[in-house]
Protein backbone atom coordinates (compact mmCIF):
# COMPACT_ATOMS: atom_id res chain seq x y z
CA UNK A 1 0.00 0.00 0.00
CA UNK A 2 2.59 2.11 1.16
CA UNK A 3 4.85 1.27 -2.53
CA UNK A 4 2.10 2.38 -4.23
CA UNK A 5 1.46 5.86 -2.35
CA UNK A 6 5.19 6.87 -2.89
CA UNK A 7 4.60 5.19 -6.78
CA UNK A 8 1.42 7.49 -7.63
CA UNK A 9 2.81 10.51 -5.63
CA UNK A 10 5.86 10.02 -7.86
CA UNK A 11 4.13 10.20 -11.14
CA UNK A 12 1.94 13.50 -10.03
CA UNK A 13 5.64 14.65 -9.51
CA UNK A 14 6.90 13.99 -12.59
CA UNK A 15 3.53 15.66 -14.40
CA UNK A 16 3.92 18.62 -12.40
CA UNK A 17 7.91 18.71 -13.41
CA UNK A 18 7.01 17.93 -17.04
CA UNK A 19 4.11 21.02 -16.97
CA UNK A 20 6.43 23.07 -15.57
CA UNK A 21 8.74 22.89 -18.16
CA UNK A 22 6.35 22.75 -21.10
CA UNK A 23 4.79 26.13 -19.66
CA UNK A 24 8.99 27.39 -19.22
CA UNK A 25 9.67 26.33 -22.94
CA UNK A 26 6.08 27.94 -24.10
CA UNK A 27 6.84 31.02 -22.82
CA UNK A 28 10.48 31.23 -24.50
CA UNK A 29 8.97 29.99 -27.63
CA UNK A 30 6.54 33.20 -27.39
CA UNK A 31 9.10 35.65 -25.92
CA UNK A 32 11.28 34.68 -28.69
CA UNK A 33 9.31 34.69 -31.68
CA UNK A 34 10.67 35.84 -34.46
CA UNK A 35 10.03 39.15 -35.97
CA UNK A 36 9.50 40.04 -32.75
CA UNK A 37 11.82 39.07 -30.33
CA UNK A 38 13.61 42.39 -30.72
CA UNK A 39 10.80 44.91 -30.51
CA UNK A 40 10.65 46.15 -27.20
CA UNK A 41 8.24 46.44 -24.10
CA UNK A 42 7.08 45.02 -21.30
CA UNK A 43 8.79 41.67 -20.55
CA UNK A 44 5.09 39.92 -19.11
CA UNK A 45 3.60 41.41 -22.47
CA UNK A 46 5.98 39.53 -24.09
CA UNK A 47 4.54 36.00 -23.15
CA UNK A 48 0.73 36.82 -22.13
CA UNK A 49 -2.43 38.90 -23.31
CA UNK A 50 -2.96 39.28 -19.45
CA UNK A 51 -1.23 42.79 -18.98
CA UNK A 52 -3.35 43.90 -21.78
CA UNK A 53 -6.43 42.60 -20.74
CA UNK A 54 -6.14 44.12 -17.38
CA UNK A 55 -5.39 47.64 -18.83
CA UNK A 56 -8.37 47.27 -20.89
CA UNK A 57 -10.23 45.84 -17.71
CA UNK A 58 -10.15 49.11 -16.15
CA UNK A 59 -10.57 51.45 -19.00
CA UNK A 60 -7.64 52.63 -18.65
CA UNK A 61 -5.88 50.94 -22.00
CA UNK A 62 -4.93 54.29 -23.68
CA UNK A 63 -3.34 56.13 -21.01
CA UNK A 64 -0.88 52.68 -20.34
CA UNK A 65 -0.43 52.29 -24.16
CA UNK A 66 0.82 55.77 -24.37
CA UNK A 67 3.32 55.39 -20.90
CA UNK A 68 4.67 52.77 -23.11
CA UNK A 69 5.77 54.70 -25.94
CA UNK A 70 6.97 57.21 -23.87
CA UNK A 71 8.98 54.56 -22.42
CA UNK A 72 10.41 52.67 -25.29
CA UNK A 73 9.55 54.20 -28.59
CA UNK A 74 6.94 54.63 -31.55
CA UNK A 75 7.19 50.31 -31.85
CA UNK A 76 5.91 48.46 -28.76
CA UNK A 77 5.45 44.94 -28.20
CA UNK A 78 2.39 44.70 -26.04
CA UNK A 79 0.96 41.29 -26.71
CA UNK A 80 2.37 38.09 -27.36
CA UNK A 81 1.79 38.85 -31.59
CA UNK A 82 0.79 42.16 -31.06
CA UNK A 83 2.46 45.48 -32.05
CA UNK A 84 1.34 48.98 -30.74
CA UNK A 85 2.91 51.83 -33.33
CA UNK A 86 2.67 55.15 -32.73
CA UNK A 87 4.03 56.91 -35.89
CA UNK A 88 1.43 58.36 -38.19
CA UNK A 89 3.40 57.78 -41.67
CA UNK A 90 2.65 53.98 -40.96
CA UNK A 91 -1.17 54.84 -41.02
CA UNK A 92 -1.07 54.28 -45.39
CA UNK A 93 0.84 51.21 -45.07
CA UNK A 94 -1.13 49.79 -42.53
CA UNK A 95 -4.40 51.31 -43.32
CA UNK A 96 -4.26 51.40 -46.63
CA UNK A 97 -6.41 50.39 -49.75
CA UNK A 98 -3.98 48.21 -51.00
CA UNK A 99 -2.01 47.32 -47.61
CA UNK A 100 -0.88 43.69 -47.23
CA UNK A 101 -2.17 43.66 -43.38
CA UNK A 102 -5.23 41.99 -42.75
CA UNK A 103 -7.66 42.45 -40.28
CA UNK A 104 -7.17 40.43 -36.82
CA UNK A 105 -9.08 37.74 -35.21
CA UNK A 106 -10.36 40.24 -32.70
CA UNK A 107 -12.89 41.74 -35.45
CA UNK A 108 -14.84 39.05 -35.53
CA UNK A 109 -16.38 39.73 -32.36
CA UNK A 110 -18.82 42.09 -34.14
CA UNK A 111 -20.25 39.77 -36.00
CA UNK A 112 -23.84 39.59 -36.11
CA UNK A 113 -26.00 36.28 -34.96
CA UNK A 114 -28.13 34.98 -38.37
CA UNK A 115 -31.26 33.40 -37.49
CA UNK A 116 -29.73 29.44 -37.43
CA UNK A 117 -27.71 31.39 -34.44
CA UNK A 118 -24.74 30.94 -36.44
CA UNK A 119 -22.28 34.20 -36.41
CA UNK A 120 -22.39 36.21 -39.44
CA UNK A 121 -19.95 39.02 -41.13
CA UNK A 122 -20.83 42.75 -41.59
CA UNK A 123 -19.05 45.64 -43.56
CA UNK A 124 -17.13 46.02 -40.08
CA UNK A 125 -16.49 42.74 -38.44
CA UNK A 126 -15.17 41.10 -41.98
CA UNK A 127 -11.96 39.94 -42.58
CA UNK A 128 -11.46 39.09 -45.87
CA UNK A 129 -11.06 42.00 -48.14
CA UNK A 130 -12.95 39.99 -51.72
CA UNK A 131 -16.02 39.47 -48.92
CA UNK A 132 -16.02 43.01 -47.46
CA UNK A 133 -16.32 43.99 -51.31
CA UNK A 134 -19.35 41.72 -52.07
CA UNK A 135 -21.11 42.90 -48.75
CA UNK A 136 -20.52 46.61 -49.42
CA UNK A 137 -21.09 46.75 -53.21
CA UNK A 138 -25.34 46.42 -52.20
CA UNK A 139 -25.29 49.17 -50.21
CA UNK A 140 -22.54 51.32 -51.01
CA UNK A 141 -25.32 53.64 -53.22
CA UNK A 142 -27.13 54.12 -50.20
CA UNK A 143 -24.32 55.64 -48.14
CA UNK A 144 -23.46 57.85 -51.01
CA UNK A 145 -23.50 61.71 -50.52
CA UNK A 146 -26.17 62.38 -52.97
CA UNK A 147 -28.26 59.61 -51.63
CA UNK A 148 -27.55 61.35 -47.67
CA UNK A 149 -28.30 64.43 -48.87
CA UNK A 150 -31.89 63.14 -49.90
CA UNK A 151 -32.21 61.83 -46.42
CA UNK A 152 -31.55 65.68 -45.14
CA UNK A 153 -35.06 66.49 -43.81
CA UNK A 154 -35.28 63.25 -41.52
CA UNK A 155 -32.06 65.05 -39.78
CA UNK A 156 -33.68 68.11 -39.60
CA UNK A 157 -36.72 66.62 -38.44
CA UNK A 158 -34.53 64.93 -35.57
CA UNK A 159 -32.87 68.23 -35.09
CA UNK A 160 -35.67 70.46 -34.44
CA UNK A 161 -36.81 67.87 -31.53
CA UNK A 162 -33.76 68.17 -30.38
CA UNK A 163 -33.64 72.13 -30.09
CA UNK A 164 -37.35 72.18 -28.53
CA UNK A 165 -36.08 69.44 -25.51
CA UNK A 166 -33.26 72.22 -24.94
CA UNK A 167 -35.12 75.14 -24.99
CA UNK A 168 -37.50 73.09 -22.70
CA UNK A 169 -34.91 72.46 -20.32
CA UNK A 170 -33.34 76.13 -19.86
CA UNK A 171 -32.46 76.35 -15.91
CA UNK A 172 -32.38 72.73 -15.48
CA UNK A 173 -29.31 70.81 -15.15
CA UNK A 174 -28.98 67.68 -18.21
CA UNK A 175 -26.67 65.23 -18.92
CA UNK A 176 -26.34 66.90 -22.30
CA UNK A 177 -23.84 63.63 -23.12
CA UNK A 178 -27.07 61.16 -22.99
CA UNK A 179 -29.42 63.29 -25.08
CA UNK A 180 -26.33 63.73 -27.55
CA UNK A 181 -26.63 59.42 -27.97
CA UNK A 182 -30.33 59.79 -27.69
CA UNK A 183 -30.11 61.94 -31.06
CA UNK A 184 -27.99 60.63 -32.50
CA UNK A 185 -29.98 57.32 -32.33
CA UNK A 186 -33.24 58.81 -33.55
CA UNK A 187 -31.08 60.02 -36.23
CA UNK A 188 -29.59 56.67 -36.88
CA UNK A 189 -32.98 55.39 -37.01
CA UNK A 190 -34.60 57.42 -39.27
CA UNK A 191 -32.58 57.30 -41.78
CA UNK A 192 -32.56 53.30 -41.26
CA UNK A 193 -35.71 52.50 -40.94
CA UNK A 194 -37.46 55.31 -41.67
CA UNK A 195 -38.82 55.46 -38.44
CA UNK A 196 -36.92 57.09 -35.05
CA UNK A 197 -37.00 55.37 -31.52
CA UNK A 198 -38.32 58.30 -30.39
CA UNK A 199 -35.83 58.00 -27.48
CA UNK A 200 -35.75 62.31 -27.36
CA UNK A 201 -39.23 62.59 -26.56
CA UNK A 202 -39.34 59.88 -24.36
CA UNK A 203 -36.55 60.95 -22.50
CA UNK A 204 -35.36 57.66 -22.26
CA UNK A 205 -33.21 54.64 -23.59
CA UNK A 206 -35.96 52.92 -25.57
CA UNK A 207 -36.17 49.07 -25.40
CA UNK A 208 -32.67 49.41 -23.49
CA UNK A 209 -30.81 49.72 -26.81
CA UNK A 210 -28.31 52.39 -25.89
CA UNK A 211 -27.48 50.01 -23.12
CA UNK A 212 -26.83 46.64 -24.57
CA UNK A 213 -24.92 48.19 -27.34
CA UNK A 214 -22.68 49.67 -24.74
CA UNK A 215 -22.42 46.60 -22.46
CA UNK A 216 -21.41 44.52 -25.87
CA UNK A 217 -18.52 47.07 -26.72
CA UNK A 218 -17.10 46.85 -23.53
CA UNK A 219 -17.18 42.47 -23.79
CA UNK A 220 -15.61 43.08 -27.05
CA UNK A 221 -13.14 45.42 -25.86
CA UNK A 222 -11.62 42.94 -22.89
CA UNK A 223 -12.68 39.63 -24.05
CA UNK A 224 -11.05 40.82 -27.49
CA UNK A 225 -7.58 41.23 -25.68
CA UNK A 226 -6.86 37.08 -25.74
CA UNK A 227 -7.49 35.60 -28.75
CA UNK A 228 -9.57 32.89 -29.19
CA UNK A 229 -11.06 33.28 -25.65
CA UNK A 230 -14.64 34.54 -27.23
CA UNK A 231 -15.13 31.18 -28.96
CA UNK A 232 -15.80 29.61 -25.46
CA UNK A 233 -18.26 32.53 -24.60
CA UNK A 234 -20.73 34.62 -26.06
CA UNK A 235 -19.17 33.33 -29.69
CA UNK A 236 -19.61 29.61 -28.15
CA UNK A 237 -23.36 28.21 -29.78
CA UNK A 238 -24.28 26.59 -26.67
CA UNK A 239 -23.44 29.79 -24.53
CA UNK A 240 -25.43 32.61 -26.81
CA UNK A 241 -28.37 30.18 -27.02
CA UNK A 242 -28.32 30.42 -22.65
CA UNK A 243 -27.23 33.42 -22.34
CA UNK A 244 -30.55 34.82 -24.61
CA UNK A 245 -32.62 33.14 -22.15
CA UNK A 246 -31.60 35.62 -19.33
CA UNK A 247 -32.72 38.83 -20.26
CA UNK A 248 -29.93 41.13 -18.63
CA UNK A 249 -27.29 39.59 -20.88
CA UNK A 250 -28.77 38.56 -23.53
CA UNK A 251 -26.71 40.16 -27.21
Amino acid sequence: MESSLISILQSWQTYLVLAIVAFALQCLTTRFKPGLRSLPGPWLASISSLDRLWSTAKGDQMNYHLDLHRRYGPLVRIGPSHVSISDPSAIPQLYGIATSFHKSEWYSLFDIKTPSGQPGSTVFSVRDAAKHRAIKRPIAAAYSLSTLKELEPMNDTCSEIFLRKMDSKIGQDIDLGQWVHWYAFDVITSITFSNRLGMMEQERDVDHIIEAIEGRLVYNSVIGQVEGLHRFLFGNAFVSRMANKIPAIAI
